[in-house]
């Protein structure tokens, strides 16, 4: 009787879910970001830090670890004072401690 009710139930979940003809609507986005409905206005594509900073008045450019404003972002200080910034070619990194530690080939 066990294996005669366990073949109906396959043969149930079998038939409905595999049936010709039977359509699905599957919700994609909401499986693979979940379903927040919060944030459902979003922008796609906006920088999730940008959305949730302060507003900064600057006509330049806004550093975007420290929110200095700064002419170019090359500018931009180190996020923390005890870093320094070494630079690389046409760009920069902070270390801890000194430039002299960094091998930058």
């Amino acid at each position: 009787m066990r294996l005669l009710s366990l073949a109906l139930s396959t043969l149930f979940l079998t038939t409905t879910t595999l049936a010709p003809g039977t359509h699905a609507s599957l919700d994609f986005k909401a499986m693979l970001f979940g379903n927040n409905q919060d944030e459902e206005n979003v922008d796609f594509g906006f920088p999730a830090a940008s959305r949730h900073r302060p507003p900064v008045d600057c006509d330049q450019y806004v550093c975007q670890d420290t929110l200095a404003c700064v002419a170019h972002p090359i500018d931009c200080p180190c996020p923390y004072i005890h870093d320094s910034k070494c630079m690389n070619d046409d760009w920069y990194t902070c270390v801890r401690g000194s430039c002299d530690q960094l091998s930058l080939d």
